[in-house]
């Protein structure tokens, strides 16, 4: 696993819940790419990049880019089948103020 060094350019938070109960514990992963969601990834450090839900299913993912890209696409995912993404994401690499997404996860 690779240490993030220096500061934090990308911050995402967000819930993950299915329906309307909160999955309070579980890991998220946290995915860029350059272009669209089909590009090729950026990397992100720490790799891989994610957080942990606390008992409200709220998390906070930290991570450093590594390149920057004017429209590039987010990915916030609890599983394979269950992912957020947004996409026309500019990414700055450091030194850069960060840039703060909220993207929440809902299961039917």
């Amino acid at each position: 696993m690779l240490c993030a060094r220096g500061p934090f350019t990308l911050v995402v938070t967000g819930q993950v819940r299915a329906s309307a109960n909160p999955l309070a514990n579980v890991p998220v992963s946290l995915t860029a790419y350059s272009d669209s969601c089909g590009g090729s990834e950026i990397l992100l450090l720490p790799s891989p990049s994610g957080a942990r839900t606390d008992s409200l299913g709220v998390y906070l993912a930290l991570a450093q880019v590594t390149q920057s890209a004017s429209h590039a696409c987010v990915r916030i995912a609890y599983s394979d089948a269950l992912h957020t993404d947004t996409s026309g994401v500019a990414l700055h690499a450091p030194p850069a103020s960060p840039d703060t997404l909220h993207l929440d996860i809902t299961a039917p």
